[in-house]
């Protein structure tokens, strides 16, 4: 939160481009506190570990705190196991290798190239998915909430960047935050 404050006050692009990473290890460490609170680890209740999950996944990470929840279960039912892990998003063997066809085989054999940019593009995948996640789900307060937080979210990290500096630094602070997140 300091160094985005921080980074509201100073002119100086090259300061800003520091401070986009403190911004990103801050965004970060919330992410793995929502982790935290998804696998209920902070509070003994199931209540102040949701709260806590909405805020730290939605308005400082971006992502629906219902969508990552649910997917993370998938992801702890059937860890590491091909096919089924929804968190395996790179070729892991040749089994993994034989199945795949056209474009998945070009990319699956050029994943040591593509490590760095597709993991760059994951905060922002996530964030899109959770968002379309949350769309679907039926009328609720839950829902409602987590859309607010969203939008709030989109509006400091993706919005407000324009208001505070020139538009050409804003055009790379937001796609170089979500690289770095990622």
């Amino acid at each position: 939160i300091v160094p985005g404050f921080i980074f509201l006050t100073v002119s100086n692009f090259w300061v800003q481009l520091l401070l986009i990473v403190g911004i990103a290890v801050g965004v970060l460490q919330f992410a793995f506190m929502g982790h935290d609170a998804g696998h209920k680890a902070i509070f003994k209740s199931d209540r102040w570990n949701n709260f806590f999950g909405h805020i730290f996944f939605e308005l400082f990470g971006g992502v629906g705190y219902n969508y990552w929840v649910a997917r993370h279960k998938e992801h702890h039912a059937k860890p590491n196991h091909e096919d089924e892990d929804t968190d395996m998003i790179f070729v892991q063997s040749e089994g993994m290798m034989a199945r795949k066809k056209g474009l998945g085989l070009f990319l699956a054999r050029r994943q040591h190239w593509l490590y760095f940019p597709a993991l760059s593009m994951y905060a922002l995948v996530f964030q899109v998915k959770s968002t379309v996640h949350n769309l679907r789900l039926k009328n609720s307060f839950d829902k409602w909430a987590e859309l607010v937080l969203l939008m709030s979210h989109l509006a400091v990290f993706w919005v407000l960047p324009f208001f505070f500096m020139a538009w050409w630094k804003a055009l790379l602070f937001v796609p170089l935050l979500r690289m770095l997140e990622g």
